[in-house]
């Protein structure tokens, strides 16, 4: 095929499995906003700040989930 893609070729199936799943707990961790509890100061449109963490949480896990399936799931 015409593209290219980055490859993991070096790695076990255990070592990708391994940077998956921290890659999903510091996702994980990322996702509460413990540093902003509690606070709702408006930052840009009027909305508070987790709205924008939020969405980027979520483009993250969305990151996330093709990579895994490009390098995981690859039936």
């Amino acid at each position: 095929t015409g593209r290219k893609v980055m490859r993991m070729t070096g790695l076990s199936v255990k070592w990708k499995r391994a940077i998956f799943a921290g890659a999903f707990l510091v996702l994980i961790v990322l996702s509460v906003d413990f540093w902003n509890w509690g606070s709702s100061r408006p930052v840009m449109m009027g909305m508070p700040f987790w709205v924008f963490w939020d969405i980027l949480i979520v483009l993250m896990t969305g990151v996330y989930y093709i990579l895994l399936s490009l390098y995981i799931w690859r039936d």
